[in-house]
């Protein structure tokens, strides 16, 4: 019984790493790059360069962009605060359906692998089974 618990668990581990490296590589090295540019943009003095990031964060489905565009909500000025709240909405909805999209691809999973996440029942030891 130990070593199928272990096999699984170290099944589950591979999988988890290779979905990992799925994601990973899906991501393409410039859309990262232009994620990282228009969060330095939201800095700027430009207001240009700021409704410009606001709008390219919104729609990146980027998690690093949340930061950014909270603190957006308390620019000097209105219409910024306005759309940061909308791409808000945007980023969060885009942030949802891909966190309830992996979740049911893991609970397949599982499901597939004969895996319950419900907790082992507790071991009794005997003194022949003592750990030392």
């Amino acid at each position: 019984m130990l070593r199928y618990n272990m096999a699984h668990r170290a099944l589950v581990t591979f999988l988890m790493a290779i979905v990992s490296i799925v994601f990973a590589s899906r991501l393409a090295i410039a859309d990262m790059d232009r994620v990282e540019r228009r969060i330095q943009d939201t800095t700027s003095a430009s207001r240009s360069k700021r409704l410009q990031a606001v709008e390219v964060l919104g729609h990146s489905g980027d998690l690093r962009a949340l930061a950014p565009l909270l603190g957006l909500l308390h620019d000097a000025d209105p219409s910024i605060r306005e759309h940061a709240s909308e791409a808000l909405r945007t980023l969060v909805q885009s942030l949802r359906q891909i966190y309830t999209h992996l979740a049911q691809w893991i609970d397949s999973l599982f499901l597939r692998l004969d895996i319950y996440l419900a907790p082992e029942p507790p071991v009794e030891r005997t003194k022949a089974h003592r750990v030392i």
